[in-house]
């Protein structure tokens, strides 16, 4: 009887003593996972430093770039914003073949909301028809738009918001530095 209480005392100190030194390791393997997190913090910081000093962005063939591998014919873009909504923070962009490529950092349902707002607040009176005419609804008549969003996450760029702001500032738009931006391409 003695030699198995004396047994069991042994398991059990076992366990407590494996147990502390479990919790050593665990605690070490902690900090060191912290230290290799902020090594890489630190250097992806000095590479995001880096590339905003000498960080040149040409607004339409990155937007194609951005674009294009999402399309089945990919869109070829001609001039610089159109239009340019800030309310919205929204740009217009035209394509060689009469496609509006809309690039906004905002949803489809937040530009559907712009569109009627902008749409009911003119009134009754020649010119508030005048002013309807002349402001076409951001995304025109069309139900099915196509429309995708990109982020640093699937564009496999981490310089995607630095690159999307310094676009947006070339194109007339302060979108800030964006985590996502969402592409909206109508019909001709």
């Amino acid at each position: 009887m003695m030699l198995e209480i004396a047994t069991f005392v042994l398991i059990v100190l076992l366990a407590l003593i494996l147990t502390l030194y479990n919790r050593r390791q665990a605690r070490a393997l902690e900090y060191m996972a912290r230290l290799e997190e902020d090594r890489s913090a630190r250097e992806i910081k000095d590479r995001r430093v880096a590339k905003a000093s000498d960080l040149k962005v040409d607004p339409l063939r990155w937007l194609e770039g951005m674009v294009n591998p999402l399309l089945d014919a990919p869109i070829a873009l001609t001039d610089t914003a159109k239009r340019v909504v800030p309310e919205v923070e929204t740009i217009e962009l035209r394509s060689a073949d009469g496609r509006r490529l809309l690039v906004s950092s905002q949803e489809l349902s937040t530009l559907r909301r712009f569109d009627r707002l902008t749409s009911k607040k003119n009134g009754h009176g020649a010119s508030s028809r005048l002013s309807e005419f002349a402001s076409t609804p951001l995304l025109g008549r069309n139900w099915r738009i196509w429309n995708a969003a990109r982020t640093m996450a699937d564009s496999e760029n981490e310089f995607f918001d630095m690159e999307a702001e310094a676009c947006g500032k070339s194109l007339g738009i302060n979108w800030g530095t964006p985590t996502r931006l969402w592409f909206y391409v109508l019909p001709a």
